[in-house]
């Protein structure tokens, strides 16, 4: 709990969608978990709204909880994590499949298709059918253009190492990262507060909540990847545990040093990294042009992705509404009352 008794409660994404297809971070998240929870069944069918009224359960009798949103829907929730019971409940149907490793020990399968009416489904098949492939099919066509899109950036990042004061970031950044100090071992976790949705680019405030300060990484050019790639080469020198998180294209764009309460992020704020720094103004005037061309033609692509994700949206909420149809939402909440009240002493 917080100090003025209010329950808190931090906000990240499962996975991400990215020009290397969708990558789930649930295999991290739950590791060290004592129990996990496992759901089962389809869009629609009370997934989100199961772990809502769990995590409300939890917050209820004082416990902190940690949500973890759907990057494709950010407003719906895929895995809830409550640290102090090593309790945690998430979403296993695709594209964040979890298999157990330790089933009955550890994961516990809870399937909501015993709610729905299966002759009612079977009867929508074709176009459930028609439906999923559609919007699989969009999926497919949204990395491919993140694909070309990564391929851009390389190349765009390749023009801008030629105007990049390598040595003096790096001694910078060394000044800037000992004021943060030395950890107890250095991990590298994904805790992705960033998401390129259905609904656009959104992210969750979660870093600069959880942190006493913020570094901000001014950026007009570009090169914030080369930034935090030498944060990061710091912090394993220190020892410090990272939680980083990525954008659309792989490239780290936020960190997170916990045990320090500090958080480097790009954007504006009081303690501020300027980047133009660190850039030879001679040689950007040479390469200039070619700089806007491939920012153009990057910003371009992850434009036709995000196109191919809105019509992904509207299968999914194709889909959301048969089978919300051929559930039996009475009998459900039944069991989940006293289910929960089982699994949260």
């Amino acid at each position: 709990m917080s100090e003025n008794g209010a329950v808190r409660t931090k906000k990240f994404f499962i996975g991400a969608n990215t020009s290397r297809g969708f990558i789930n971070y649930g295999d991290d998240i739950f590791a060290d978990l004592k129990k996990l929870y496992v759901i089962k069944g389809g869009p629609g069918t009370g997934k989100s709204t199961f772990m809502k009224r769990f995590a409300a359960k939890a917050e209820e009798k004082g416990y902190e909880t940690v949500y973890y949103y759907c990057s494709s829907d950010p407003d719906s929730l895929d895995g809830i994590v409550i640290p102090k019971l090593g309790i945690g409940v998430t979403d296993g149907t695709a594209p964040h499949v979890f298999e157990a490793r330790f089933p009955g020990a550890k994961e516990e399968y809870l399937n909501l298709g015993e709610f729905w009416n299966g002759d009612f489904l079977a009867l929508c098949r074709d176009r459930i059918e028609t439906l999923s492939a559609r919007k699989s099919k969009c999926f497919s066509s949204a990395y491919k253009y993140l694909s070309v899109a990564e391929t851009v950036r390389n190349e765009r990042e390749g023009v801008l190492s030629s105007c990049y004061e390598n040595d003096k970031a790096q001694k910078a950044i060394s000044r800037l990262m000992r004021s943060v100090g030395t950890g107890k071992g250095y991990s590298l976790a994904p805790r992705q507060i960033g998401a390129f949705s259905m609904n656009g680019e959104v992210a969750f405030d979660t870093y600069r909540a959880e942190c006493d300060k913020i570094i901000c990484v001014k950026d007009k050019r570009g090169i914030s990847p080369f930034i935090f790639d030498e944060i990061i080469k710091n912090a394993q020198e220190q020892k410090l545990l990272t939680y980083a998180s990525y954008d659309c294209l792989c490239r780290i764009n936020a960190v997170m040093f916990p045990e320090k309460g500090v958080a480097v992020l790009v954007g504006d704020g009081e303690k501020v990294i300027n980047t133009e720094r660190f850039i030879k103004t001679e040689k950007l005037c040479e390469v200039r042009k070619k700089l806007r061309f491939l920012s153009a033609l990057e910003a371009e692509l992850k434009d036709c992705a995000q196109g191919e994700l809105l019509m992904a949206k509207e299968c999914h909420f194709a889909l959301e509404d048969i089978y919300r149809e051929a559930m039996d939402f009475r009998s459900l909440e039944k069991m989940e009352k006293a289910f929960i009240s089982r699994a949260i002493k």
